[in-house]
């Protein structure tokens, strides 16, 4: 591997953290601005938040709040951006180290732990400095992560959650044998095997994959004195440009979100194949 990829993945990694730290030390400095946090995080909810929003290796993981609002100085808010751009940059030299590497399916941590192990042709310095950025006991999905920050103006803010439904693919005879490798048991492998031979060739079956639901928050706002609404996704707590949490606030219920969706009613509810999740079509228009 080239390694002035190698150079610039711990240049990189090196940006992010010292604007990930100046944005935790700008952020926990707002303490004269409010926060608000679902129950039960009522106590501390600047320091809990700065903590959720700054998580970069996976020891940090905790009892975090899933969102909130938290209202920030323009300083922070600009840090807040400089740190997705960091975040950006990062995510997208990882990606360069996998392909040159032709590893696009490994994880980050593992393809690292071969870079350090291959240390032949690398200069100490290179191969300390890597080490030493233990780029490989990162959460790349929180070092990925931006953080949201909402319009200026805000009026309303009220969480709730996706009605997502499962997401069902059609899968051919074929398809269905290649999925046979994802399998790690040998005597589930044959009785899958088994089931696929009992069932005809030119039938699909159906793929069932559950879709998380996600927590979206609906807020209004003020723009040149007109009033705006739209729904966003809230990854985690959210940061306000205004001095105060709006009056009209609202947090997520807890119905239910695992409705079938009407595409459901065309196969069998119980898995032919549980192992695949492969249900059988009770009508062969649903496969069409």
């Amino acid at each position: 591997m080239d390694t002035k990829l190698v150079t610039e993945l711990i240049v990189t990694f090196e940006k992010l953290s010292e604007l990930n730290d100046k944005f935790k030390l700008s952020f926990q400095a707002d303490h004269h601005l409010p926060v608000w946090l679902p129950e039960p995080f009522n106590c501390q909810q600047r320091d809990i938040s700065a903590s959720s929003l700054t998580k970069l290796w996976n020891e940090d993981d905790g009892n975090y709040p899933l969102s909130g609002i938290a209202c920030s100085s323009s300083e922070t808010i600009q840090l807040a951006l400089d740190l997705n751009q960091a975040k950006d940059t990062f995510k997208k030299q990882i990606k360069k180290i996998k392909k040159e590497s032709a590893q696009s399916n490994t994880r980050a941590s593992k393809l690292i732990e071969k870079i350090i192990a291959n240390e032949h042709g690398r200069s100490d310095v290179l191969v300390t400095a890597l080490k030493n950025a233990r780029i490989g006991r990162l959460n790349l999905l929180w070092c990925y992560k931006h953080i949201q920050v909402l319009p200026p103006g805000l009026r309303s803010i009220s969480w709730t959650w996706a009605n997502h439904h499962k997401e069902i693919n059609r899968v051919t005879h074929k398809d269905a044998l290649k999925m046979l490798d994802s399998l790690e048991s040998d005597s589930t492998k044959l009785t899958v095997a088994r089931l696929l031979d009992a069932h005809p060739e030119h039938e699909p079956l159906a793929y069932v994959k559950a879709i998380n639901p996600q927590l979206r928050a609906n807020i209004v706002w003020v723009q040149d004195n007109e009033i705006k609404r739209k729904p966003v996704v809230t990854s985690s707590i959210v940061l306000s440009q205004d001095a105060f949490i709006p009056s009209k606030l609202k947090w997520a219920n807890t119905e239910s979100h695992n409705r079938l969706s009407r595409s459901d009613i065309e196969i069998h509810p119980e898995p032919y194949i549980r192992a695949l999740n492969l249900h059988k079509y009770i009508a062969q228009q649903g496969a069409r």
